[in-house]
């Protein structure tokens, strides 16, 4: 899939089996950056499941953070990140600029709060949230019968073919 990188703009996988995979196996599908290399790919989902990841923690999640601001050559905007932390405009910034700090410093002195409010917007722009889409079934037919599909989905019910 790596190699697929030089070669195209873009890949579309699409499959109608639900996706019960090992996590490195999203990776391979994914063509991150350098930063997002395997081990630091596994490792920042682990990190993110501890309530209140250590300072060394919390700086690996930050890097990844940056990463995937910098492959994606946008940053996360104050009000994406309100929405998902419920924090101030004020506090949403001081997070941001936490996050974005190469020296780590300003992440030293979130509060509690913020800290909470910082992994809040790390888990809601990971790589996968940019390159994965999930649709089920009843999703994709509200899209058709709002005029967003042309094609109708199938039913989901089998009925037996005759012999």
């Amino acid at each position: 899939m790596h190699s697929l990188l030089e070669r195209t703009r873009g890949l579309v996988l699409l499959t109608a089996t639900p996706m019960q995979v090992r996590p490195i196996e999203v990776w391979d599908l994914l063509g991150l950056p350098p930063e997002w290399m395997a081990d630091a790919f596994l490792r920042f989902f682990d990190d993110l499941d501890h309530p209140s990841p250590p300072p060394e923690a919390m700086e690996r999640l930050a890097r990844r953070f940056r990463a995937v601001e910098g492959a994606r050559a946008t940053e996360v905007a104050v009000d994406a990140a309100r929405r998902l932390t419920g924090l101030s405009p004020l506090k949403a910034r001081k997070v941001l600029r936490a996050l974005r700090d190469p020296s780590g410093i300003p992440r030293r002195q979130l509060e509690t709060e913020e800290r909470r409010a910082a992994l809040a917007v790390m888990r809601g722009h990971t790589p996968i949230r940019y390159h994965v889409s999930r649709h089920t079934r009843e999703l994709l037919r509200r899209y058709h019968q709002a005029g967003m599909l042309a094609t109708p989905i199938a039913g989901g019910l089998y009925t037996k073919l005759p012999r």
